[in-house]
């Protein structure tokens, strides 16, 4: 998902409902490539319950892609 403001993309998401290796390797894939120009903020968001390999956090903080976390209830998603 992308936000815009006048015509510029402002920020990128990438959600995925895993944090397996495959999973987070194509999300910093879609964000690097969605959100490579200034001034996109890029953002990978992935399940609470899940582990994050240190090495993962680590690559994502190296490539200013900012980590966002949820969780489903029976009543919706829920960003944290």
């Amino acid at each position: 998902m992308g936000v815009t403001q006048r015509k510029v993309l402002v920020e990128v998401y990438e959600v995925k409902t895993s944090c397996s290796r495959d999973d987070i390797y194509k999300a910093i894939g879609q964000v690097l490539t969605h959100g490579r120009h200034e001034p996109c903020e890029r953002f990978v968001v992935l399940p609470k319950d899940q582990i994050v390999h240190s090495e993962f956090q680590e690559a994502l903080r190296l490539l200013e892609i900012r980590l966002l976390r949820f969780e489903l209830s029976n009543s919706g998603a829920l960003i944290l």
